[in-house]
């Protein structure tokens, strides 16, 4: 899925965008040259790449104009490591792009979760997920979301989050155990949707957080 140019506005809903090899950046999500993007409840997992990327590639200044993106309620899981470069984050933002994560699963991707440099990294300094500072500063807000990398922000969590049948079985069902760390960790601000009750009056982090396949809060 790509989203390219200044005036372009990308909004995307419960895709499930799976199975894509990259030769190069966003195996499943590139987003360029100035472009805004809302992704709200996709489902982006066990994509690849041949040599650079991640699953969600939000390219930067140097290449032309800063994207402006948020994600809300997605899965990005098990994205397979590159074979070399810059190799399979499940996001990266470069420098003079925005974007904010909230209500997400980030989990299994094979670089890590997230790339991005901020104002302090620049001139050579290391940026967050590794790597050198660029020319200029990229911004990343991520709040109430599982997540590998123990990012920074209100809510976020380290867990398993415990899918149906986890990567690495014939066919992948990434909604929520009961008993899952995920259940009832949203942002608290959000409504509930469509989840069936009990859901403790707080969404479900993932794809399915606030539709009616959420699981319920039943432990």
């Amino acid at each position: 899925m790509v989203a390219f140019g200044p005036g372009t506005v990308l909004f995307s809903s419960y895709n499930r965008i799976s199975g894509n090899e990259a030769l190069g950046f966003g195996s499943g999500v590139f987003v360029d040259d100035g472009a805004q993007a809302l992704f709200y409840g996709d489902l982006i997992h066990g994509n690849k790449c041949a040599s650079d990327g991640s699953a969600i590639y939000i390219d930067g200044v140097p290449q032309g104009l800063g994207a402006i993106v948020d994600l809300v309620n997605v899965t990005v899981v098990d994205h397979e490591e590159c074979g070399a470069g810059m190799g399979g984050q499940g996001l990266f933002v470069e420098g003079g792009s925005s974007v904010t994560v909230t209500n997400s699963i980030f989990y299994n991707n094979g670089a890590g979760d997230f790339f991005f440099c901020d104002a302090d990294a620049i001139g050579g300094g290391l940026c967050f997920g590794g790597g050198s500072g660029e020319d200029e500063a990229s911004i990343l807000g991520v709040t109430y979301t599982l997540n590998d990398d123990d990012f920074p922000g209100d809510g976020n969590i380290v867990a398993d989050p415990m899918f149906v049948i986890p990567q690495g079985f014939d066919s992948q069902d990434y909604r929520l155990q009961n008993g899952s760390p995920a259940i009832d960790a949203g942002n608290p601000a959000d409504d509930v949707g469509l989840e069936p009750s009990p859901n403790g009056g707080i969404r479900n982090m993932g794809s399915y957080g606030g539709t009616a396949e959420a699981t319920n809060s039943l432990k």
